[in-house]
């Protein structure tokens, strides 16, 4: 399951129409749209914003994406390394690749 699949699921439990969890999130309907069909991602302050709508934490919302018991799976990272998580899914090709050649060079045992 994907994020957008996770916020349309929640949303149709709290019977929440799109224009409505817009306004709760201060976003527009149609973002809200692309989101849920995947042509658009969430930025970490507008999963923040979807998480305390309903009333769970991002790791949990994100869990639920991955299709993760966010009780056993998940709870295990800090908020800050959730963060991570989430920012570097938002990245493009070019931006993770760096990510990852960084964090080579910093995993090299010293000289």
């Amino acid at each position: 399951m994907k994020i957008g699949e996770a916020l349309k699921e929640l949303r149709g439990k709290k019977k929440l129409t799109q224009d409505e969890l817009a306004d709760l999130v201060g976003s527009t309907a149609a973002n809200i749209s692309r989101i849920e069909n995947g042509k658009h991602g969430a930025s970490v302050d507008l999963l923040n914003s979807i998480a305390y709508v309903f009333n769970l934490k991002v790791y949990q919302l994100i869990a639920m994406a991955e299709g993760y018991d966010a009780s056993e799976d998940m709870a295990r990272f800090t908020p800050d390394e959730i963060t991570v998580i989430t920012t570097y899914r938002s990245l493009n090709f070019e931006q993770k690749n760096l990510i990852k050649n960084t964090l080579d060079v910093l995993a090299r045992p010293p000289r």
